[in-house]
């Protein structure tokens, strides 16, 4: 389609074209168009700036991040966009020009009294008589005047058929007592008579705000103050009065105070003459004028309104996808606590079956020997029986080797005689499964909250001349953490408003045990290094997870030793001696030994994977040169370090040693 061909607002004229010469963030005309990577256009200034980040941009419209090496300078210009808004801006103003000449026009001066003088245009104007060009076409001209007096009385001189049609008309004029002019004109064209217009009869019908822009107001979600807009306009005819009803003659003035079209003698009438009138070409070009620009300024608000829509749309897209992603975590969650019950039954069935293979085995074997002895004692009792029916020189040879068979036959058969509380034995003595205090922990399933505060083992904190560490006391049992941010600055960045953050994982998920301990052993550490020497530090600590941050702990001031003040002997691991192994390490420290008891120096094992920055887990020495570490991941690098404090809260770190698990067999 020719754009140069059509004037805006044309009911010919794509409403998707208008919207693609539309900037997606501004909502105007492009200006200075430019060509994203991801092939949507932007203006330049200020949409493209505003958005444009470290050589990156995301694009409003489709939200894909685009790296433009060269900054905005590079991207290229739309020149061809330009010359197509250019030439819409150039249509838009001929159509204001065009709709205020000719008779063919919506809204003409013959409505308001004559097209061209007097009162004999009547016939030619829209809402003249039944030979005009709007009686062919259908257009129903709205038209209504009236006339007062300097002493009040008013009328209209026209014929007893007008008065009828106009006595019936739902629209009433009003005038004040002293205003002498006629009641503006005004012209409505319905909807369905505009389509059977001919196009020559149309050319300011794109600034008709009630018949081809009638369409853009059918929104689903429509504001409060457009919920009692009045369409019955669209159904409204009025008679044209060109006449002056007290004079005669025709209407060839319009007073702009009193907004009502006035003939030669009412304007020179005494109570008008201060005011200002036009003629009706004149006036009828202002008034057009306006409501063109009314129209515009409309339209531009229901293409906001359009636009503000389509977010509203795609906002519940994005809250119906979030939901979604919402549901599949749950069900993730369910599936792996399911997947982990079910597990665990395979575990004790599987446990249970060995246990029935084994004693299955055993009680075979038992009935084996049963059943020897059985068939052995039967075969001397029948031998022995037919002995007895032989002479007695045969049985006096063999009855001393029988009998001494007979008596260990019969000692055989006393051994097998079972006990009765031997035959219902607990073959499952230790394997009792009861879940009711799982269930109980699963009837408390609910969402996810924040973690409470995290609390500081202020005793057992210690710190040398560039470190600190700080003791952290585990979570309750229900709190679930993910993650430590430690934030601290010394007094110096305290007074500059610097502050330092450092982020350390929970590592939770880590079921790492020690020989001989358990979990709760266990204690968490944060190690700061690279401190200044003999500075007062300030730490806080939050804990959070996905459902949010907890407060703040209770601030803890340390300050830094110098290199002279440490009186703790500093431990060393023996790598060589430290042995590897698939799922536990050994490692072996001779500085719980080289210290005096009179001392009090407390020794910890300190450790971590290596695969990410979390918190230490710390497991005391209790005076062992060596301690195993079981529950490790196979193939896995993990950090180990020692460290010796006093009861002063000074401490000495070793120097770190990384081992790796082996691999699985």
């Amino acid at each position: 389609m020719d754009l140069s061909m059509q004037c805006p607002g044309d009911s010919d004229f794509p409403r998707e074209v208008y919207n693609d010469l539309r900037c997606p963030i501004c909502l105007e005309f492009f200006k200075h168009p430019i060509i994203l990577p991801c092939s949507h256009v932007l203006c330049r200034s200020p949409c493209t700036e505003h958005l444009f980040d470290f050589n990156f941009i995301r694009c409003p419209v489709c939200r894909e991040n685009c790296y433009i090496s060269g900054g905005i300078g590079s991207l290229p210009r739309v020149i061809a966009l330009e010359s197509i808004i250019e030439k819409y801006r150039t249509e838009r103003r001929k159509a204001i020009k065009c709709a205020s000449k000719g008779s063919k026009s919506l809204i003409t001066p013959a409505v308001f009294g004559g097209g061209g003088g007097g009162g004999g245009g009547r016939s030619e104007g829209i809402g003249g008589g039944g030979t005009g060009e709007a009686a062919e076409t259908g257009i129903h001209a709205v038209s209504s005047s009236g006339a007062c007096s300097h002493d009040g009385n008013s009328g209209f001189a026209a014929e007893n058929s007008e008065t009828e049609q106009r006595k019936s008309s739902p629209v009433s004029s009003r005038c004040s007592e002293d205003s002498m002019c006629f009641p503006a004109t005004i012209t409505v064209a319905r909807a369905d008579d505009i389509s059977q217009t001919p196009r020559n009869n149309l050319q300011s019908l794109s600034h008709e705000p009630l018949a081809n822009r009638s369409s853009l107001l059918s929104i689903s979600s429509t504001p409060r103050h457009f919920e009692s807009l009045d369409t019955s306009l669209l159904d409204v005819t009025f008679d044209s009065v060109t006449s002056c009803p007290r004079h005669g003659l025709g209407s060839s003035l319009y007073c702009q105070v009193c907004e009502r079209c006035v003939c030669d003698v009412c304007g020179d009438a005494d109570h008008v003459t201060a005011h200002e009138t036009n003629t009706l070409d004149e006036a009828s070009l202002q008034v057009k004028s306006g409501l063109v620009r009314n129209v515009d300024k409309m339209v531009d608000s229901q293409m906001k309104v359009m636009d503000s829509l389509q977010q509203q749309r795609q906002h519940q897209k994005d809250m119906e996808q979030h939901f979604n992603r919402k549901r599949e975590d749950i069900d993730m969650q369910c599936d792996s606590l399911l997947a982990e019950v079910e597990h665990k039954r395979g575990v004790f069935l599987a446990d249970l079956d060995q246990e029935e293979r084994m004693r299955h085995g055993e009680i075979d074997d038992v009935i084996e020997v049963f059943e020897k002895i059985l068939a052995a004692s039967q075969s001397l009792t029948q031998y022995t029986t037919e002995l007895c029916e032989k002479d007695s020189a045969t049985v006096l040879q063999v009855s001393p080797a029988l009998n001494d068979q007979i008596l260990g036959s019969m000692l055989d058969c006393e051994a097998c005689q079972v006990q009765p509380d031997d035959l219902h034995p607990d073959f499952t003595q230790g394997k009792v499964v009861d879940l009711r205090k799982e269930q109980c922990l699963l009837r408390d399933i609910c969402y996810l909250n924040p973690p409470g505060a995290p609390n500081l083992d202020l005793a057992r904190c210690a710190r040398n001349h560039n470190s600190v560490a700080l003791f952290l006391v585990p979570h309750r049992g229900s709190d679930v953490v993910d993650t430590y941010v430690i934030r601290y600055c010394s007094e110096d960045q305290k007074n500059l408003g610097i502050e330092e953050t450092v982020t350390f994982q929970n590592g939770h998920s880590d079921h790492l045990s020690s020989g001989g301990q358990g979990i709760a052993s266990l204690s968490y550490v944060a190690l700061l290094d690279n401190l200044s020497t003999a500075t007062t530090y300030l730490f806080c600590t939050t804990a959070a997870n996905r459902a949010g941050h907890s407060p703040n702990s209770e601030v803890v001031q340390c300050v830094t030793l110098t290199h002279s003040d440490s009186v703790v002997p500093a431990p060393v691991i023996l790598t060589a001696m430290c042995k590897t192994y698939t799922s536990s390490i050994r490692v072996f420290t001779p500085s719980p030994h080289d210290v005096a008891p009179e001392q009090s120096i407390s020794h910890f094992l300190l450790y971590r994977s290596r695969n990410r920055k979390s918190l230490w887990r710390s497991v005391a020495l209790c005076g062992r040169a060596e301690h195993r570490l079981f529950g490790l991941e196979p193939e896995t690098l993990y950090e180990f370090v020692v460290m010796a404090t006093n009861p002063g809260g000074e401490c000495q770190l070793s120097e770190r040693v990384v081992l790796e698990t082996e691999k699985c067999s």
